[in-house]
């Protein structure tokens, strides 16, 4: 557990900014190459003292998890998608160094809304989708060394884990269970992870997955920024993995008679129980919310006029980025402390020239 003022090499632990069920969230400072202070952010996993990290019988164990993303996002440089610095352990404790944003993700953006009564516009649900699809189509088409398509699968798209900065930025997150077809720990069938509520029906069966999977999955958030309700909202586990399996929900029309048949089209297709009739590529899915969204003219900035409604003052320092890790970083204080410690060998030197000057004269 990491304490705020804490110091773990050129990062200082802020504070706790959030908890997930295998890992805390601490906002860090630091400072980069040119002496000035940025956020980042530490996930730090929480550790079972009963599961041992040597044990290959482990490998979808909450450590895998985390280092699994830290090297999944590691490979992915593209805006849509959070970045990934580092991988390291404090004493046996490992956490991943990531990009901060100041700002809220999209479930929290949801209950705004729903607190206030309202509904999301129209090109704001798309243009959040259009957004995390571009992201997701990024990562789907990676490849390895020999130019193999990795068929690289998040598995678990959803409002949480789509963030928004204040200057509009739209980025998914937490890749901790994405899997490639070419992992040596690929996920084995029967075993399903993910959230359920927005499951693609192969995902709740256990079947292999492909990133057909992704398009369900952001379908369901599209359905619900756009609808203000959950695709699936019950909450018997019992129910809900039997609505999941067959993809049984009320039409996006019956909740919000006013969408345009445009985006219901492209959320049916997204939605549809047979993969083979849905989207055949995260590309696919941006060219149509792209071609909806052309009228509307939306854009970075028009996004981020809407959520300054929305978001808190801010309280965080300026953020890190790539470029700061691959010229180096430094403690907050480092410079500092630099500076003291030229100021007193100066005033060493002076001293000790003043002393040489007084003997000289004295002879």
């Amino acid at each position: 557990m990491l304490n705020p003022f804490q110091q773990i090499g050129p990062y200082q632990v802020v504070k706790k900014i959030g908890s997930g069920g295998n890992a805390d969230i601490f906002l860090a400072h630091c400072q980069n190459h040119a002496g000035h202070h940025k956020s980042i952010v530490l996930k730090c996993l929480k550790i079972d003292d009963n599961i041992s990290p040597d044990n290959d019988e482990n490998l979808d164990t909450p450590e895998h998890q985390l280092q699994n993303e830290a090297e999944t996002l590691a490979k992915l440089n593209h805006p849509n998608i959070i970045a990934i610095f580092d991988f390291a352990y404090l004493v046996n404790t490992p956490f991943i160094v990531m990009e901060y944003l100041d700002g809220e993700d999209c479930h929290q953006l949801l209950e705004y809304h729903r607190q206030q009564g309202r509904l999301m516009p129209f090109e704001i649900a798309a243009y959040i989708a259009a957004c995390a699809a571009a992201g997701l189509n990024y990562a789907h088409r990676q490849t390895d060394a020999n130019g193999n398509n990795l068929n690289l699968v998040h598995r678990d798209i959803s409002p949480r884990n789509i963030f928004f900065s204040r200057q509009g930025d739209v980025k998914i997150a937490d890749f901790g269970i994405a899997k490639s077809t070419l992992s040596k720990n690929a996920t084995q069938f029967g075993n399903i992870k993910g959230n359920f509520g927005y499951m693609s029906p192969e995902q709740a069966w256990g079947d292999r997955l492909d990133p057909r999977a992704d398009i369900f999955s952001l379908g369901a958030v599209l359905y619900e920024c756009t609808t203000n309700s959950p695709i699936y909202p019950q909450d018997n586990l019992a129910v809900l993995i039997d609505s999941v399996r067959i993809a049984k929900f009320t039409p996006a029309y019956e909740l919000r008679p006013d969408t345009p048949h445009t985006l219901l089209a492209i959320i049916t297709k997204s939605l549809d129980v047979d993969k083979k009739q849905r989207f055949q590529s995260a590309a696919e899915l941006h060219a149509a919310l792209q071609t909806f969204l052309n009228p509307y003219q939306m854009n970075q900035q028009r996004f981020m006029s809407y959520l300054q409604q929305f978001l808190q003052p801010a309280d965080s320092l300026p953020t890190c980025n790539r470029t700061d890790f691959q010229r180096g970083l430094h403690p907050p204080m480092a410079n500092n402390h630099r500076n003291l410690w030229l100021l007193l060998i100066l005033l060493i030197l002076l001293i000790l020239t003043a002393t040489a000057v007084l003997i000289i004269l004295s002879l």
